[in-house]
């Protein structure tokens, strides 16, 4: 995974690999799950990032 979540979690040491996106009933899977709330957390370090961050996974859920 790219970008500045990447970066980020490099950056504060903690490691976040998405590479499975759904589970066997279409779901999103936990890694899918973990890489959301990460994301989160960073925003609310920087809320400014809250929609750069979050909406792709908003985003490919919703299409």
């Amino acid at each position: 995974m790219g970008g500045p979540m990447a970066r980020h979690a490099a950056a504060s040491g903690r490691e976040t690999v998405v590479h499975d996106i759904a589970g066997a009933d279409g779901a999103p899977c936990p890694t899918i799950l973990r890489a959301y709330d990460t994301a989160a957390a960073f925003a609310d370090s920087d809320p400014a990032q809250d929609m750069i961050r979050i909406y792709p996974f908003v985003r490919d859920g919703a299409s």
